[in-house]
């Protein structure tokens, strides 16, 4: 189970989250900061992990970088780490493939397609969706209506 997604610049600065559960990070921009910063620590070493402990030990950080951004997902420990880790990708391509040059700019100006394509993929933490072309179905639909 997914209790959040996080995308952050290299400057530790959060660009967009989502909980999935109410057990997800603390409110608090100092508990997103540190976690941030764990994750850009583990970056910075020869070999990265991309999987981390929370700092509570309950939750798995599952991280991986793409650019100029750092997507960040907490999961069960139980869970598939790899499916996770793969699930993060499939993200950055499904926003890809709808903004076709993805940067920090889109990302802070369209909040609510990011939400609108996450939520498509997960339902209540759980991978459901894994076709790009189902998850941005009902954002360009959207698009269509708004026209």
């Amino acid at each position: 189970m997914l209790y959040y997604l996080v995308i952050a610049s290299k400057e530790s600065e959060v660009l967009f989250s989502h909980r999935f559960s109410a057990q997800g990070y603390a409110c608090h921009p100092a508990g997103l900061a540190s976690l941030i910063d764990k994750c850009m620590l583990d970056f910075r070493v020869e070999k990265p992990v991309n999987f981390l402990e929370d700092s509570d030990g309950s939750k798995v950080l599952v991280y991986r970088c793409f650019g100029a951004c750092m997507v960040i997902a907490s999961a069960d420990p139980e869970d598939n780490l790899l499916q996770v880790y793969e699930f993060l990708s499939l993200y950055i391509t499904a926003l890809h493939q709808y903004f076709p040059s993805l940067s920090r700019h889109s990302i802070l100006q369209n909040p609510a397609k990011l939400h609108i394509v996450l939520e498509e993929m997960v339902i209540g933490g759980i991978i459901v969706e894994t076709s790009t072309a189902h998850a941005l179905s009902y954002v360009r639909l959207l698009d269509d209506l708004a026209i």
